[in-house]
C-alpha cells in the first residue's frame, strides 16, 4: 500500500466533509441496508462486527444533517512528523491508544517538532481501514465511542492545521494517525527555547532583588484538578487547570493551560496567554 498517497486522499476528503458535512450522508444511508443485527455485510468485503450496529450510522446521519460547515485544514509537515512518530510506534508494537511505547503523550510528540502554544491540539487514530472513504467514515461514525471524540476532533472549528501519517500495523494491518493544531509552527519550540536562553542570560545581569522576583514569578503555579469551577467542554469528564505567571520585559505574562480528559480516555489541551503590566 502507498500510505503517503492514501494519507493525501484522506486529507482532501476530510476537508471536503468539513466544508460540506452532507457529502457523506448518501454513502452512510446506503450502508444501512447492509446491516444484519450488529454485523455489516458490504458487498465484496468481509463481514465486519460493530459495537452499535446500524444505530451509530443513523445517529451520524442525523448529526451530519445538523452540522454546520467548518473551515478547511492546512497541511502541516511538522504535525505529520509527530503523527509519524506515533503511527510507526503503534504499528511496530501492535499497540492502540494515544500513549506511546515510551509513555509519550500527543502533546509531547507534537512539541518534538515545533511550537503550538497558545492554542489547542488533538489526535485521531484510525485502525484497519485501507480507503480514504472508510477511514473518514470510521472517524465520523465513531462506533463504540460514547463521546464521539474522534468525530468531535474531525469537525472541531478551532483546528486549522493537520498532519497525517499511515503505517503498517502488526495487529490491524493499517494505522493512520491525525495530529491537529490551531496554531502550530514547525521549529518554533527551538526558537522559543533560544529566546528563553537569551532572557536567562539577561536576567543574570540584573540586580539580585529583581532576579529573586523573577524566580518567584516563574514558580507561581496554581493547579485545579477534576474540574472544580471550570466549565467542561462537550464530551469531557474532567479538567486540570494550571496557571503560570512570568514577568518579562516589564510585562506580566499569565499562561493558562487546561487539560481535558474526554469520556473516551483521550485528552485535549488548550493554552491561552494574557499579558498585563507588571
Amino acid at each position: 500500500m502507498n500510505y503517503s498517497a492514501l494519507a493525501k486522499e484522506v486529507f482532501e476528503l476530510q476537508n471536503k466533509v468539513r466544508q460540506d458535512p452532507s457529502l457523506m450522508i448518501p454513502v452512510l444511508e446506503n450502508r444501512l441496508k447492509y446491516f444484519k443485527d450488529k454485523i455489516l455485510h458490504l458487498p465484496g468485503t468481509q463481514a465486519t462486527n460493530t459495537k452499535e450496529g446500524a444505530n451509530s450510522v443513523q445517529e451520524c446521519i442525523d448529526f451530519l444533517k445538523k452540522q454546520k460547515p467548518v473551515g478547511p485544514l492546512v497541511y502541516e509537515k511538522g504535525l505529520e512528523e509527530a503523527a509519524r512518530d506515533h503511527a510507526e510506534d503503534l504499528g511496530t508494537n501492535g499497540m492502540t491508544g494515544h500513549e506511546g511505547s515510551d509513555h509519550s503523550t500527543t502533546k509531547q510528540r507534537i512539541e518534538r517538532h515545533g511550537s503550538w502554544k497558545p492554542g489547542t491540539i488533538g489526535e485521531n487514530i484510525s485502525f484497519g481501514k485501507s480507503t480514504a472513504e472508510d477511514i473518514v467514515i470510521q472517524l465520523i461514525v465513531d462506533d463504540g465511542v460514547p463521546s464521539r471524540g474522534h468525530r468531535s476532533n474531525f469537525f472541531e472549528p478551532a483546528y486549522k492545521q493537520v498532519g497525517i501519517f499511515g503505517a503498517p500495523h502488526k495487529a490491524f494491518k493499517h494505522v493512520f494517525v491525525f495530529d491537529f493544531a490551531s496554531k502550530f509552527s514547525q521549529g518554533g519550540k527551538q526558537e522559543q527555547d533560544g529566546d528563553q536562553e537569551k532572557d536567562k542570560k539577561k536576567k543574570q545581569q540584573e540586580k539580585k532583588v529583581e532576579k529573586q522576583k523573577q524566580k518567584d514569578d516563574d514558580d507561581d503555579d496554581d493547579v485545579e484538578k477534576d474540574g472544580g469551577k471550570e466549565k467542561l467542554i462537550p464530551g469531557a469528564k474532567k479538567v486540570q487547570k494550571k496557571v503560570k505567571t512570568i514577568t518579562k520585559g516589564g510585562k506580566k505574562h499569565i499562561i493558562t493551560t487546561k487539560i481535558y480528559t474526554m469520556n473516551d480516555g483521550t485528552t485535549k489541551e488548550e493554552v491561552t496567554e494574557r499579558v498585563e503590566d507588571a
